[in-house]
């Protein structure tokens, strides 16, 4: 079993990671090929799915600790699928890890639009890492009771957020 995470999205930051972890975690650069990730509709953090063909880039994170998992597993949000996928490092040797997947009947919520890690860190990762933080201080000083941060109310995207085009998203209020 693998101890590893592929990040495509925001915990690719290291920044993000370590506000949710708690904790600086070592990584590698990587890519899972047959993976493509795209914006959701009305969230700021990306989906990844199945895609033949398509190679999508990211961070391998090792040796995570028992409550890195649990923390990681609690701020997902719940339509995600923790599933093993194979990954190749920037070195090019090849590895399994564990990778937050969009299963096909969650599909329907991805907008046709690529993810872009640019507009993600200029619009909004201070105050995502912000958010990360208080919900790790939550989760750690046993204020945190609900099974997932997200479906809390509480996500980092659990706001009122603009999106690329002029959307806004202001039904992220409730959940996420």
């Amino acid at each position: 079993m693998s101890d590893a995470l592929f990040t495509y999205g925001t915990l690719q930051i290291p920044e993000v990671m370590e506000a949710v972890a708690g904790q600086a975690l070592s990584w590698v650069g990587a890519e899972a090929p047959g993976f493509i990730q795209f914006r959701f509709t009305d969230r700021i953090y990306p989906g990844m799915v199945a895609r033949e063909g398509a190679t999508t880039p990211g961070r391998v994170y090792t040796a995570l600790s028992r409550q890195a998992w649990e923390l990681l597993d609690r701020f997902e949000d719940p339509i995600y699928r923790r599933d093993l996928i194979e990954v190749y490092r920037s070195d090019g040797s090849r590895m399994t890890a564990h990778a937050y997947v969009l299963p096909v009947d969650q599909q329907h919520l991805l907008s046709s639009e690529i993810w872009q890690m640019d507009w993600f860190i200029q619009t909004h990762l201070e105050g995502y890492v912000s958010r990360c933080r208080v919900f790790y201080e939550m989760f750690t000083s046993g204020r945190f009771s609900g099974s997932h941060y997200c479906g809390s109310g509480l996500h980092p995207a659990g706001e009122s957020i603009p999106l690329p085009g002029g959307g806004e998203d202001s039904s992220q209020k409730a959940e996420s």
